[in-house]
């Protein structure tokens, strides 16, 4: 019967076949739109034909407890390790000579000679070079500097004579003034004298010969007015040539003055140099290399290619923690972030909290790589046990974790409940009460199991489980 049936009604039989067959294919054409098609067309409901559905049109599906989850949460810190640390001396140089000369002696502390391993400080003596050269002219020098100075003594006392005389050639001047005052009221007087006689000669008063002395004594007066005068000018003369001197001697005074200074100048730079045979350490510090002894001839190091150091020094109190991150995870790394120092060669089981110092703001050119510094104060302290660390010191190894970000409640996915995209974005299926929707999110960790979302995705939500299988 059913044989007949199929043979009488083919039409109907195929169809019936077909419409076994579109659900599940429409099924698994959901499944896999959702994981290859962008969001906007992966989340728009169509029919098994792969058409959108008429908006009049409802493409809802409910979901079971089965099938969906609520996000849970659990405290979580997102941390980067960096192995490769390496760490180094906040500060290291070569201490060089600045002058030739051979090693007289060797520093010392605690009476032994200084050497590697040796702490200095500034104030520690660490060699002494001897330059026999450079002694002999400082003697040269501060000869020169003596006549310099006794050529300003005398240049000032010729200065002080001359202003004597200044003086001198003043009273001499006022001295001709007086007298000349003196001439001018005498020609007055004989003046006046002249011309009462001679009104006393009109009225037959006197004699002819005394209005002829008359005359003769006001000539003279006048004479005698000249005379001083002449006295005036000559002592305006000596004066000024007097005020000529004392220039000239100021003068001559401001030179001798001028070539003292470059006298004084030249010894303080003999000096300066001089101070240069004592080498010391500019800043507090283990000596990590001595490449002299007594007697051996040090180079200078200006324009002196074949110079080399005679000690080389590195703080010690404050070490430099140096490692390069990958350009992936750089622009994650910021100055501020906390960080532990761990694994450090020789110190097995040591942890030390620390922060990131530095960040460079670009790129290694050949390695592509980020370098990040973090300080460490030495003695540091284990974070573990709490006694103090001293046996830090540079050239050792480590591994540096930096706290990243934490959560006290990162919302906690299963990996089958995550799906990626054509972009490789990463996103999950959020099943509300309109339907299944797509949400990006931002993973923060995946390890094959569980996923941790950042971003997009609150505690509490309800996702499908597997949305690649049930949608």
């Amino acid at each position: 019967m059913f044989a007949t049936t199929a043979a009488t009604h083919p039409r109907s039989l195929s169809t019936i076949v077909l419409a076994l067959a579109l659900p599940a294919f429409a099924g698994c054409g959901r499944a896999t739109d959702l994981q290859t098609l962008p969001a906007a067309q992966a989340e728009e409901p169509r029919t098994a034909t792969g058409r959108p559905t008429a908006p009049t049109r409802t493409s809802r599906r409910t979901f079971d407890e089965t099938t969906t989850l609520v996000v849970t949460g659990r405290p979580y810190v997102d941390t980067l390790e960096l192995p490769g640390v390496t760490l180094r001396g906040v500060e290291t140089t070569d201490v060089m000579a600045k002058i030739g000369g051979y090693v007289e002696t060797i520093g010392q502390v605690d009476g032994r000679d200084i050497d590697i391993g040796t702490y200095v400080t500034p104030e520690t003596m660490l060699a002494v070079l001897q330059v026999p050269e450079l002694e002999a002219e400082r003697h040269q020098k501060a000869a020169a500097v003596a006549a310099a100075e006794a050529a300003v003594e005398q240049v000032r006392a010729r200065v002080e004579q001359v202003g004597r005389q200044m003086i001198v050639r003043e009273a001499e001047i006022r001295q001709a003034e007086a007298a000349r005052a003196e001439k001018e009221a005498l020609i007055a007087l004989r003046r006046a004298e002249l011309r009462r006689l001679e009104r006393l000669a009109e009225d037959g008063a006197i004699e002819p010969e005394l209005l002829d002395e008359a005359r003769y004594a006001l000539a003279a007066a006048e004479a005698a007015a000249r005379a001083v005068e002449a006295d005036v000018h000559a002592a305006q003369a000596r004066h000024a040539a007097a005020r000529a001197d004392l220039e000239a001697a100021r003068a001559d005074l401001a030179a001798a003055q001028a070539d003292l200074q470059v006298a004084e100048a030249e010894r303080k730079r003999l000096e300066e140099l001089l101070a240069y045979r004592n080498i010391r350490p500019p800043f507090p510090g283990v000596v990590t290399a001595r490449n002299v002894d007594r007697g051996a001839f040090v180079q200078p190091a200006q324009q002196n290619s074949a110079a080399q150091p005679l000690f080389t020094i590195t703080r010690t109190d404050l070490l430099r923690a140096i490692v390069y991150a990958p350009a992936a995870v750089a622009p994650k790394l910021e100055v501020g972030q906390a960080a532990v120092l761990d694994q450090i060669t020789g110190l097995p089981g040591v942890r030390i909290a620390t922060t990131v110092a530095r960040v460079n703001a670009a790129l290694e050119a050949r390695s592509r790589m980020l370098r990040i510094e973090c300080d460490v104060r030495v003695p540091a302290v284990d974070l573990d046990t709490g006694v103090q660390v001293k046996r830090l010191m540079p050239g050792q190894f480590a591994r540096l974790t930096v706290k990243i970000r934490s959560w006290e409640q990162l919302p906690i996915v299963p990996t089958t409940a995550l799906l990626t995209d054509d972009a490789g974005r990463s996103f999950v299926v959020l099943a509300g009460e309109e339907g299944p929707r797509r949400q990006r999110v931002q993973v923060v960790f995946n390890d094959g199991v569980e996923a941790g979302i950042a971003e997009g995705l609150q505690v509490g939500q309800r996702i499908l489980r597997n949305p690649a299988r049930d949608y």
